[in-house]
């Protein structure tokens, strides 16, 4: 285990850290291909300073929240149907394996270091032997560079879901046709996007 952890470390380290520019022309292709998909009565925007790809029916449908603690009696409201997207610079598919296994050798290590029932508070630990303490210092050299992944890429971008995602949604319409219209949208949109391996 701790060989296959430091293979990880080093293979990080020989990636450049720096952040490249999104390629704007790069956005612009992406943009076409989105209203080449949308049906009528929907738009696609993009603010360049905030990085935010953002997809809209532009007229109103009634909904509801969908977050997990809404109100049950609460009555649909006219709301905005949106998703959006974070544009990123590229991760490469090789470096996002390398770094999700590095993720997943993290979170395995954490939850070792929780089933030894060393003290601890959130994910700091307070190791009281020697073997304990190697295997918390393991743990905080490789949690450090941890770093939230891209979802999908297109060319020579990344992009993340950042509001309204199928899995993380915000609001539920109300209305069936429309629910089923959205979804639609929603799967044309991602059918266009390169969705990442997972490990």
């Amino acid at each position: 285990m701790k060989s296959f952890l430091f293979a990880i470390i080093a293979a990080l380290l020989a990636y450049p850290s720096h952040a490249e520019d999104v390629s704007n022309k790069t956005v612009d292709k992406l943009l076409t291909a989105i209203r080449a998909e949308l049906p009528k009565g929907w738009s696609v925007s993009y603010k360049q300073d905030d990085a935010w790809l953002e997809i809209i029916r532009n007229k109103k449908v009634l909904s509801l929240p969908a977050l997990p603690n809404s109100n049950p009696s609460e009555k649909p409201k006219k709301t905005s149907f949106i998703f959006a997207f974070r544009i990123v610079p590229l991760v490469s598919p090789a470096k996002h394996k390398l770094i999700s296994a590095e993720n997943a050798a993290i979170t395995a290590l954490y939850e070792d270091l929780v089933r030894r029932n060393i003290p601890r508070k959130y994910d700091s630990f307070s190791p009281q032997n020697e073997e304990d303490k190697k295997l918390v210092s393991q743990y905080e050299a490789l949690k450090r560079p941890v770093r939230s992944l891209p979802d999908f890429y297109f060319q020579d971008i990344s992009l993340k879901w950042a509001f309204n995602s199928p899995n993380n949604p915000i609001v539920r319409v109300a209305d069936d046709r429309i629910r089923e219209e959205c979804n639609e949208v929603q799967q044309k949109v991602v059918r266009l996007l390169t969705k990442y391996e997972s490990t």
